[in-house]
């Protein structure tokens, strides 16, 4: 975001990411579907990397480091969704 205002402007502005960027960069939380989402994403990708690694110490590795990210994701605040009438905008 800071190294590029071109990428940093099209991101607020993507109809997909954008709402997610200013929730974040606003309040400090995240939507509790994009949070779902986000978590079947995490797992889905870990899984498919322990079963593609051939060590043990690397598979182990990748568990600990999906526990560790999806513990500190899960703590995130989740933001409310508001009804988009003119009060609350």
């Amino acid at each position: 975001m800071r190294g590029s205002p071109k990428i940093a402007a099209w991101l607020h502005q993507h109809p997909t990411f954008g709402p997610i960027i200013c929730n974040w960069n606003e309040h400090r939380a995240i939507d509790r579907k994009i949070k779902r989402r986000a978590n079947v994403f995490i797992v889905l990708s870990f899984t498919l990397s322990v079963a593609v690694v051939p060590e043990l110490w690397h598979k182990c590795m990748l568990i600990v480091m999906a526990c560790v990210l999806l513990t500190w994701f899960n703590r995130l605040r989740e933001i409310e969704p508001v009804a988009h009438v003119p009060e609350n905008t």
